[in-house]
């Protein structure tokens, strides 16, 4: 069943805190697309994207009996590295010394990688164990997402997507054919190869590469409105290749996107542990 407007849960901005570490954040902040984004922009993007990462937090937590650490909380690279996820989020029976095992493992690798990456190895072992990897997007309601009253028009706002970066460009002029034999390069994957068989291979190592869910968060001045989510087996099912441009903003952002549409309510998301 399709994601509907019944499903979005509303987080008031009052229950939100101030961002601790931003300064430190935006200062290793790279300017993967956004090429001439100033520190007053990215401060306020970051700000952004850890208001919407705590009004998840909060709804898991009361609502869900799940535990969400973001990776800020547990890094220890000083910011200096990509983050490889947002967070974690696992059932608050999981044992504590299991978790934290799993945040050793992480940071061991990460001491490792010269850009902030895990092995899909580690990926499916932390998987294994019951918990989940995931991505938390943030976006704020603009004047085209309200109705002609002046309200938020979810309707409007569940024809927007999911996204997630591919693994190999964060930016560029590709289509996903295009993408694909770049992708097949990257892999030094040699000889012919069915054009439909490649493409399974290039989207499965984007699969094993990636978080376990995806999570899309709309706010404005009063709320937090908590879309959806989907994992990302039914996310790379369905995944386009897209590039998603806003004027003097995104205009370069290269995406993998499916339609909210496809998501998942919420509160359906103690399923997935």
């Amino acid at each position: 069943m399709a994601l509907q407007e019944k499903d979005i849960i509303n987080i008031s901005s009052e229950l939100i805190h101030q961002v601790d570490n931003i300064d430190l954040i935006v200062k290793y902040t790279d300017n993967t697309w956004q090429k001439n984004r100033n520190e007053l922009e990215k401060t306020s993007d970051t700000d952004q994207g850890k208001r919407a990462e705590e009004a998840v937090q909060i709804y898991l937590d009361k609502e869900k009996d799940i535990t969400y650490i973001p990776y800020d909380d547990f890094r220890t690279d000083n910011f200096e590295k990509y983050a490889p996820f947002d967070g974690i989020a696992f059932a608050k029976e999981t044992s504590i010394k299991l978790v934290t095992k799993i945040i050793q493992k992480i940071n061991n690798e990460i001491s490792q990688s010269s850009f902030g990456n895990i092995s899909p190895e580690l990926r499916s072992e932390i998987y294994k164990n019951g918990i989940r990897c995931i991505e938390i997007k943030s976006t704020k309601v603009n004047k085209k997402k309200l109705d002609e009253k002046g309200n938020v028009a979810f309707d409007k706002i569940l024809d927007n997507h999911f996204l997630t970066y591919p693994l190999y460009a964060r930016s560029g002029n590709f289509n996903i054919r295009e993408y694909v034999f770049y992708a097949k390069k990257k892999m030094e994957l040699h000889g012919f190869l069915d054009y439909e068989d490649l493409v399974k291979k290039i989207m499965l190592n984007e699969k094993i590469h990636s978080s376990d869910i995806y999570i899309h968060v709309y706010m404005d001045d009063s709320n937090y409105y908590i879309i959806g989510y989907i994992t990302k087996e039914v996310f790379y099912e369905l995944a386009e290749m897209n590039k998603l441009i806003k004027p003097g903003k995104s205009k370069y952002a290269l995406y993998f996107i499916v339609s909210l549409r496809n998501g998942f309510p919420i509160a359906n998301i103690r399923k997935e542990f």
